[in-house]
């Protein structure tokens, strides 16, 4: 990975983590909890195993649809004159790695937050 997958990686996971803690804010004020309860960090590991579940749905897909059963299939249901090549391969592994690492990440992160939290 480069450094600027990794630096991104980073941005991104600050991102969800300020998000969740953000929606879990607003609904535990809408539900109408305690002020000791405010942040509702009870749902906090759940929305992190949620968003490293999509995470990894989104890498793999990026990964499976470069995968030769996917271009065979394109090429004899769509007709296309595509063919299956490595370095298409290659592309799509380097496009799928950042999301598959953002969501090994997100899922320690559920763990840990699970068991200080649990």
């Amino acid at each position: 990975m480069k450094k600027e997958d990794l630096i991104s990686l980073v941005k991104w996971n600050v991102y969800i983590i300020v998000t969740d803690v953000v929606v879990l804010f607003f609904f535990s004020l809408v539900s109408g909890q305690s002020s000791s309860e405010a942040v509702g960090l009870r749902q906090f590991p759940t929305l992190l195993f949620i968003e490293s579940a999509i995470v990894f749905l989104i890498g793999s897909s990026f990964e499976m649809s470069a995968s030769i059963f996917f271009s065979k299939v394109r090429e004899y249901v769509f007709h296309s004159g595509e063919k299956w090549a490595v370095e298409d391969y290659e592309k799509g592994r380097k496009k799928a790695s950042p999301y598959l690492v953002l969501g090994f990440v997100l899922l320690v992160e559920a763990f840990i937050s699970s068991f200080l939290l649990g």
